[in-house]
């Protein structure tokens, strides 16, 4: 997986390209020749869509408004245009963003040590980053507690927990249903609260 970052991931369009046959390859100059001779309809296609984009952008307003909005609300506008039905796209994309945030996750350490300690704990807990990090790491035999500490993404400060946490935070919304919020209390102690808002 390329896009690493929640944030690049969260502007990032995956395109999952099937195996070629081999009976289907071809060489170079044939696959030109077949362009050249499709490039009047796909040239056709494109400029159909624009125009149904153009023609519908002022009355197009999505339901759910995603990271990208202007580039969803185009494509939204183009739809009766393209070769799907329409709400079919926000419907993929969004879905999609939803597949790379829990497959970001499942792969993520932390992520999953903090998904397991809002469930323990009925769906919410709220601590300085400091009692989080003890908290999650009473959730770990010593063994595999030095094997997570050996990893690089696994923090082994307060700080650098809170950093991370603050990454993921879109992800462990978007796929866990758990929002991350940080909360300065009096005295000016900041305080981590993690909350299952949703299924």
């Amino acid at each position: 997986q390329i896009a690493r970052r929640e944030d690049l991931r969260d502007r990032t369009l995956r395109v999952v390209l099937p195996r070629l046959d081999e009976a289907a390859t071809v060489d170079e100059a044939t696959l030109w020749e077949r362009f050249e001779a499709a490039r009047p309809r796909l040239l056709g296609a494109l400029l159909d869509a624009v125009s149904a984009a153009l023609r519908n952008w002022p009355k197009t307003r999505l339901e759910r408004t995603p990271r990208m909005a202007d580039f969803a609300r185009w494509l939204v506008a183009a739809e009766e245009a393209l070769p799907w039905a329409p709400g079919t796209f926000l419907r993929v994309y969004l879905g999609e963003r939803t597949a790379m945030a829990t497959e970001a996750l499942e792969g993520d350490p932390l992520a999953a040590s903090v998904v397991a300690l809002v469930e323990e704990k009925g769906g919410t807990w709220a601590g300085t980053a400091t009692e989080l990090l003890a908290a999650l790491g009473e959730k770990l035999a010593d063994e595999e507690r030095r094997r997570l500490e050996r990893i690089p993404a696994w923090p082994k400060a307060p700080n650098a927990l809170a950093n991370r946490l603050r990454r993921l935070a879109p992800d462990l919304r978007r796929a866990a249903g758990i929002e991350v919020a940080f909360v300065r209390v009096h005295g000016g102690q900041r305080v981590i609260t993690l909350e299952k808002v949703c299924g």
